[in-house]
């Protein structure tokens, strides 16, 4: 019996280390696709008008800040969208879309978008929770920042 213990403990103590569950945390940096562009419309412009284009694109609008337009010392904005869940072999994924606007003159506006998948997961070391995976360039993608620049250009 003691030999029977001894192989499963070390079988399971092997499998463990092989499969790396207790392993650091995967290195995100470069994850994301990044785009930007300049706008000739004010911040308190371009502002609606970003809002509204992740609206119509059905996506969940999770954080807005804004700041005080108002102010001359307030110059950025950010809103952080995730796209709708969807599965791909039985795992969860989305996508992240953080717009941060930041005003470069008094009638012009910095638009930048970045682009991150996700995936849901859990590992030993973690919570269960949104995982950052790479990103490379979609049709969703392009089209989202492609309705950005019309819907600043009008």
């Amino acid at each position: 019996m003691k030999h029977v213990m001894f192989t499963a403990v070390t079988v399971l103590a092997a499998a463990l280390v092989l499969t790396g569950c207790a392993r650091a945390a995967k290195n995100t940096d470069n994850f994301a696709q990044v785009d930007s562009f300049a706008s000739n419309v004010s911040l308190a412009e371009a502002w609606p008008a970003v809002r509204d284009v992740l609206r119509e694109k059905e996506l969940e609008i999770y954080t807005r800040d804004k700041g005080d337009v108002s102010l001359a010392s307030s110059n950025r904005g950010v809103f952080v969208a995730f796209s709708k869940k969807r599965r791909h072999l039985l795992v969860p994924h989305r996508t992240k879309i953080t717009v941060r606007l930041d005003k470069e003159t008094a009638s012009s506006t910095k638009v930048r978008v970045e682009t991150i998948n996700q995936v849901y997961g859990v590992t030993l070391l973690t919570h269960p929770n949104w995982h950052d995976r790479k990103t490379v360039h979609t049709n969703e993608t392009l089209a989202l920042v492609d309705a950005m620049k019309t819907a600043l250009v009008n």
